[in-house]
């Protein structure tokens, strides 16, 4: 029997049945997240230290069981740019502005011609 561990994310223990040519999971199979982290594989040690394993490679022909554990890598944060304020009232008040600009300069050039 091989036991898939989420090593930290969410999800209860999955197993896999041994015999010939047994691949490697997907993580999307097995159903395991962790918020803020991206799956990247498996490993046949928690810490990753032992044998590396990509999903859908062939894992050994074994009698014995053992477990696999998910591998995550963090996901880069977004920065926060300082805007807090949407682009929507930026432009609305651009041509709002233009719009006053426009009102103005036909006033004026109405005076002058009087």
């Amino acid at each position: 029997l091989i036991t898939y561990n989420s090593n930290g994310g969410q999800g209860e223990d999955y197993y896999q049945n041994i015999g010939a040519n047994i691949l490697a999971l997907d993580n999307a199979i097995v159903g395991f997240t962790r918020n803020k982290y991206e799956f990247t594989g498996w490993n046949t040690e928690a810490d990753g230290s032992g044998i590396s394993y990509e999903v859908g490679a062939s894992l050994p022909p074994t009698d014995l069981g053992f477990t696999l554990y998910a591998q995550w890598k963090a996901k880069p944060l977004t920065p926060d740019t300082g805007d807090r304020f949407n682009q929507n009232v930026f432009m609305f008040l651009m041509i709002l502005s233009g719009l006053g600009l426009v009102a103005l300069t036909k006033k004026y050039k109405k005076k002058e011609n009087n």
